[in-house]
């Protein structure tokens, strides 16, 4: 390999970067962006455990799990040079209802605890998509989630917010 020899050779780099991987790296794409949820979200100190796929799929009974939060693949929209993924990321945790509550309101004090929490934490999360730890160039939070709060009952009585996240990675079959 003749154009290998000059050192100098755009070739020579183009040929370099392929061996070390530097193509490689700068490709971000489903694997990548839900291994920084999950990081972003496993190293928050408000949650407990992280799960991911079907909601219902979860024993909601393991009172050891709590808080919790879990993620849901959404939606994947094909642009010519990105791809942008959506995520519902939930976040819960069990209500606990006092028995000696003295009107509707104080009783559910506890409930109120839990969205506050709740939602702080989703804000924690966010912020290491758009400045800390788990910003990269390859990849952004493009949209400013709503959250939405729930209060179910599936096997336990549990309460937190749901946020849809939409973040944008470049396309690698990019044309261009």
């Amino acid at each position: 390999m003749v154009w290998l020899r000059g050192g100098n050779s755009p070739l020579f780099f183009l040929y370099l970067f392929s061996i070390i991987g530097f193509f490689n790296s700068m490709k971000k794409g489903y694997y990548q962006i839900t291994e920084a949820l999950k990081s972003a979200v496993e190293a928050n100190d408000h949650i407990n455990q992280v799960s991911w796929g079907n909601i219902f799929d979860i024993d909601f009974r393991k009172m050891d799990m709590y808080p919790l939060a879990h993620v849901i693949t959404g939606n994947a929209t094909l642009n010519e040079r990105t791809i942008s993924y959506e995520f519902d990321l939930l976040v819960m945790d069990v209500v606990d209802y006092s028995k000696e509550a003295k009107d509707l309101y104080e009783g559910n004090m506890m409930k109120q605890d839990i969205y506050h929490r709740t939602l702080a934490t989703i804000s924690e999360i966010l912020a290491t998509f758009r400045r800390g730890t788990e910003y990269d160039a390859y990849f952004r939070l493009t949209n400013d989630p709503i959250a939405e709060p729930f209060d179910e009952d599936y096997e336990a009585n549990i309460c937190g917010w749901k946020a849809t996240l939409v973040i944008e990675a470049i396309n690698p079959n990019n044309i261009c």
